[in-house]
């Protein structure tokens, strides 16, 4: 039996925020008529690929290897 769950990470979305933009799907690039661009990362969603569900929204917690007593 498979036991999971949702993800704990992104709460079940799949998605997390952006590392890149801080979640706001804009960059800030000083040298470049400094303005506020599309993110290249998460092309301006905001949005990235849960890491520990791979995009999923679910979870599936390790099996076995308790310690006994």
């Amino acid at each position: 039996m498979t036991n999971f769950m949702q993800c704990p990470v992104c709460q079940g979305s799949g998605k997390i925020a952006c590392n890149s933009c801080g979640g706001d799907g804009k960059v800030f690039w000083p040298g470049v008529s400094g303005k506020n661009y599309p993110c290249p990362d998460c092309s301006g969603s905001g949005k990235a690929e849960c890491f520990l569900c791979k995009g999923t929204g679910v979870f599936y917690p390790p099996v076995g290897n308790k310690k006994k007593k």
